[in-house]
C-alpha cells in the first residue's frame, strides 16, 4: 500500500458541511504523510484548487466516483492500481456495496465510511429484510470500518 484514496462527493470548495470533510481529508493526509503514504482526494470537479488542502500533503484530483456508474468504477479501479491505493475513504456513501468487492480485487485493503447524515432510516421488512441481511453477510461487500455522528 502506498496510498489512500479520499472521496469527495461535492466539487472542490463547495462550502459548507463539506468544508468540514474537506479539513478531515486534509488530517488523514497529514496522518498517512507521517508513515510515508500519499493521500488523494478525488473531486467530481475540480474547478479550483480546494482551500482546505491547501496546508496539507493531500493531492487533489478530478476523479468523479459514482459507484453505480460503471465508467466511474472503471476509472476508480485503473486510479487505484496505478496508486497503489490501500485504502478508501467514503463520506455518506452505503455501508455495503457489490462494488467494494472489486476495489478489494483491485488492491484496495480498508473501506471507510464516514456517515455524515442522521442515519434515522426504517428497517427494511418481509423478502426485501431478508436479502439485506444475506447479502451482507457475502465477504467483501462490507465497509470494514464506519465512522458515525450518532448512535
Amino acid at each position: 500500500m502506498k496510498s489512500i484514496l479520499c472521496v469527495a462527493n461535492f466539487p472542490s470548495n463547495t462550502g459548507y458541511a463539506w468544508d468540514f470533510i474537506e479539513a478531515l481529508y486534509a488530517g488523514v493526509a497529514g496522518h498517512a504523510a507521517e508513515l510515508g503514504l500519499e493521500t488523494f482526494v478525488a473531486y467530481p470537479e475540480l474547478s479550483a484548487p480546494p482551500r482546505a488542502l491547501a496546508a496539507s500533503p493531500a493531492r487533489a484530483v478530478r476523479l468523479p466516483v459514482d459507484l453505480n456508474r460503471p465508467a466511474h468504477v472503471l476509472r476508480m479501479l485503473r486510479f487505484i492500481r496505478r496508486h497503489s491505493v490501500g485504502a478508501v475513504y467514503f463520506s455518506d456513501r452505503p455501508t455495503w456495496h457489490p462494488v467494494y468487492g472489486l476495489l478489494r480485487a483491485a488492491g484496495v485493503r480498508w473501506i471507510v465510511v464516514h456517515e455524515h447524515s442522521s442515519g434515522a432510516r426504517s428497517a427494511a421488512t418481509g423478502i426485501r429484510g431478508l436479502l439485506k441481511r444475506v447479502s451482507r453477510k457475502l465477504p467483501g461487500l462490507m465497509a470494514d470500518r464506519v465512522i458515525a455522528v450518532s448512535d
